[in-house]
């Protein structure tokens, strides 16, 4: 096997004080294809890498503001879905790419289809694994057994009442942005248990007091973005459907029918509403981990990477 080139990583400094990092990897003259990591706040791993063939894509993995190394960590300052999206517009430009393949998971998969919608002329193709609509229904699934939170500071009780979820989630992103550390691990401790157990994880052996520093950064960006819904409004990514529906360039969805982190009932409405979308329903949960859900991402990718050219997009901005 031919080899190919190695990985190489640049920082991008914003005008707003962010430093975005973004790490290059696989043929400079193939396929290029963007991954969008999930979380939010999460970071792009190397390992994203083994979803492609390196011989013919050129694979770009960015960190989103505040996430993996892109610095400050953990800022949530100037952080919301248009930032985003002007970034991945700014990173384009400055490889000198006209048009990419977007791949995203979960959060990923919002930030794909949110960037889609705007900027339709950049997007060649779109994959998407594991899609959160970012809709209230998807909140309320995820965090209504948050609402039996027991702490002793004032925000985390006034989150444990009935309450909109929005407003839980503010009071949290408020307490993980002013409170004392001691407060923001404990709520990012119940965090991350929440998720290990959707997941179907072992918990950590570690309390509140050791989670790594990483993870609150995490659950702070986490909080301050779904509180506010993405930016994208009540319906969340559904609000954006009749963009979508004009849109010409192939999509398609892989999402896991055992997936407790983002039901597949939120793919199913977005469907609805963008019937050109292509669901492949995988015997799976939310995770890469498995070989059933890895694979069918590799063959959606090779799909995505071969399908025809749409017309060149401007390396301008879009609109």
């Amino acid at each position: 096997m031919p080899e190919t080139p190695a990985s190489s990583r640049l920082v991008m400094r914003t005008l707003d004080g962010h430093r975005l990092s973004v790490r290059t990897m696989g043929n400079p003259q193939g396929v290029p294809v963007v991954v969008l990591h999930g979380g939010p706040g999460s970071g792009c791993s190397p390992a994203m890498a083994d979803w492609v063939d390196l011989r013919q894509v050129r694979l770009v993995l960015p960190d989103q503001r505040g996430a993996g190394l892109s610095r400050p960590r953990g800022c949530t300052r100037r952080n919301g879905v248009p930032h985003l999206i002007a970034d991945l517009e700014r990173i384009r430009r400055a490889l000198n790419i006209a048009s990419w393949v977007v791949v995203g998971g979960s959060w990923g998969a919002t930030l794909a289809l949110a960037y889609a919608a705007r900027c339709p002329g950049a997007v060649r193709a779109l994959v998407l694994r594991g899609t959160f609509t970012a809709s209230q229904a998807d909140l309320r699934y995820f965090f209504a057994p948050r609402r039996r939170l027991k702490s002793r500071h004032s925000v985390a009780r006034r989150s444990a009442v009935r309450a909109p979820v929005t407003r839980v989630l503010h009071n949290w992103a408020h307490a993980f942005q002013f409170d004392t550390p001691t407060v923001a691990h404990r709520l990012a401790a119940a965090w991350q248990a929440r998720e290990r157990a959707l997941l179907e994880m072992p918990s950590p052996m570690t309390g509140p007091r050791r989670l790594r520093p990483a993870a609150c950064c995490k659950y702070r960006i986490q909080a301050h973005l779904l509180a506010r819904l993405g930016g994208l409004g009540p319906r969340g990514i559904l609000a954006l459907a009749a963009a979508l529906r004009r849109w010409e360039g192939l999509a398609m969805a892989i999402h896991g029918m055992r997936d407790r982190v983002c039901p597949p009932a939120g793919l199913r409405r977005l469907q609805a509403c963008w019937p050109a979308l292509q669901v492949t329903w995988v015997e799976a949960g939310h995770t890469v981990a498995g070989p059933a859900m890895r694979d069918a991402l590799r063959h959606a990718i090779e799909a995505a990477v071969s399908a025809p050219r749409r017309a060149q997009a401007s390396v301008l901005p879009c609109s």
